[in-house]
């Protein structure tokens, strides 16, 4: 929902319940195959789990457009000659940047045993690939805290998360020709 206008204040609306969105995506998933629901259960494991959660989501929607093509929501239009726009837009979902780039940038990467989580926006900051405005500069982190998180981060998770962007760069790349 978006923020709404209620006399002089602003009604901010209530963040998503991501568990029961997930949920409720998975049980209708099993009734129908709607590459919308796969949209949402994306999303919604991104907020829960990180890029491991999305990673799954994409595979996800990727086996249903090439397993189900026939049979997935929404249908092609054959009035216009099985003309596939409605899934084109059900996809372009994944590039929303609000839904799902800005959360791409800011989820928890890794975790050690030092106080802090960092994320690819902070990766990229340290790096110098992404420059902060001189207001933000309180948001800079510090590259040795970062490399303390990596050192304590257990291989086996930084495994999952590298296995975890592998399979999502080759389920969009896989969704793109199809």
């Amino acid at each position: 929902r978006q923020e709404r206008a209620l006399g002089a204040g602003v009604l901010l609306p209530d963040a998503p319940q991501w568990r029961q969105v997930a949920e409720s995506a998975e049980y209708l998933l099993v009734r129908s195959k709607d590459l919308r629901l796969g949209i949402l259960l994306s999303i919604a494991r991104l907020h829960q789990d990180g890029l491991v959660g999305w990673s799954s989501g994409v595979g996800l929607l990727r086996q249903l457009l090439e397993q189900f093509w026939g049979d997935v929501h929404p249908h092609l239009d054959a009035d216009e000659d099985n003309d596939p726009t409605e899934r084109v837009n059900a996809i372009a979902a994944l590039a929303d940047s609000e839904r799902t780039l800005t959360q791409l940038r800011n989820v928890r990467l890794f975790k050690g045993l030092h106080p802090g989580h960092f994320s690819l926006r902070d990766l990229r900051i340290v790096q110098g690939t992404l420059k902060l405005a001189a207001e933000d500069a309180s948001e800079m982190p510090e590259p040795a805290a970062i490399d303390a998180c990596l050192r304590d981060c257990p291989l086996e998770a930084l495994l999952d998360l590298d296995a975890a962007l592998a399979a999502a760069q080759e389920d969009l790349a896989a969704i793109a020709g199809v």
